[in-house]
């Protein structure tokens, strides 16, 4: 029975729940796992809600729940957000870690946990190994300093990513800004000084079950193969989507008037992950591929 096969599998706490991330980590975490989401913003079916940053209710969301294993993917993401609010990056990216590994450390059996932080922790040139470390931002920062406590946890594993994602339940990022950007006919910028490896979502939700699965520790990058620039990226995602970019044009990254110093190298090298995976990760270029694919059922309204 259905019911049987729940109660036999390892308990798994995930937060972030209600972030974009979520429905690609369970499509592959629903499989090996007794998936217990969390959220802060709302409340996800069949989960819980708690703040991670206010240690009362981390540890009354984890004394409850009792898991096996924890997957951290909550965070404060918007990059300008964090460098005006450095407070808010503080409690979202710092402090919920400094709690969940407290609480781990208070088990007597060990806990497994994996966090998700940023390629965001590197600037200078690529591409870059996991002992490279030089944020240039309050969001790198934060997410550095998270990854501190969360490697505290003897059992635990900090994973590296820039991801991309489009579709119905995506309501921010560069992808989903693009492709709506693209549809309206918008005038935009494309940054053709900025290099980066990130991975379809889609890819990135098997890794990490994957991962969880696996003996290692310590720090790793998840990236795709073949870095490009954003410009180039998005020149990809509108031949994937059969988008015109007669209204885009490139320029500089120092141009952009963002709040937040951008990093304009943030390629990894990704020799640690496919060791520990015994597999080469996929191109960009794979990931759009399938992005498009996936995609081909939504029905795209600019501005949504």
């Amino acid at each position: 029975m259905i019911e049987d096969h729940l109660d036999a599998l390892p308990k798994l706490l995930l937060t972030g729940a209600s972030g974009t991330l979520a429905p690609f980590l369970r499509d592959a975490l629903d499989r090996h796992w007794d998936v217990v989401p969390f959220g802060n913003r709302s409340l996800p079916e069949n989960g819980g809600r708690a703040d991670f940053g206010i240690r009362e209710e981390a540890f009354k969301a984890l004394d409850e729940c009792r898991p096996n294993a924890i997957l951290h993917a909550a965070a404060l993401t918007d990059v300008d957000r964090c460098e005006r609010e450095p407070d808010a990056a503080f409690h979202a990216n710092v402090a919920s870690n400094r709690h969940i590994s407290e609480w781990c450390l208070r088990q007597s059996a060990p806990i497994r946990l994996l966090t998700i932080s940023t390629d965001q922790v590197y600037s200078g040139l690529g591409p870059f190994d996991e002992a490279q470390v030089r944020p240039s931002n309050v969001y790198g920062l934060t997410k550095l300093s998270g990854e501190a406590l969360a490697g505290l946890v003897p059992n635990s594993l900090i994973v590296r990513v820039n991801f991309f994602a489009a579709g119905p339940t995506v309501k921010a990022g560069l992808t989903h800004w693009l492709i709506n950007a693209l549809l309206a006919e918008t005038p935009i910028t494309l940054f053709d000084d900025v290099l980066f490896n990130p991975l379809y979502a889609g890819d990135f939700g098997d890794l990490v079950a994957d991962l969880l699965r696996s003996p290692a520790t310590g720090v790793v990058n998840a990236g795709a193969r073949s870095p490009v620039s954003k410009a180039e990226f998005a020149i990809q995602i509108a031949n994937a989507f059969g988008l015109s970019l007669k209204n885009a044009k490139a320029g500089s990254v120092d141009d952009g008037n963002l709040s937040a110093k951008r990093p304009k190298d943030m390629r990894m090298n990704l020799d640690r992950i496919e060791t520990i995976l015994a597999r080469s990760m996929p191109t960009v270029s794979d990931g759009i591929e399938r992005l498009a694919n996936d995609s081909k059922t939504i029905r795209w309204v600019p501005g949504r």
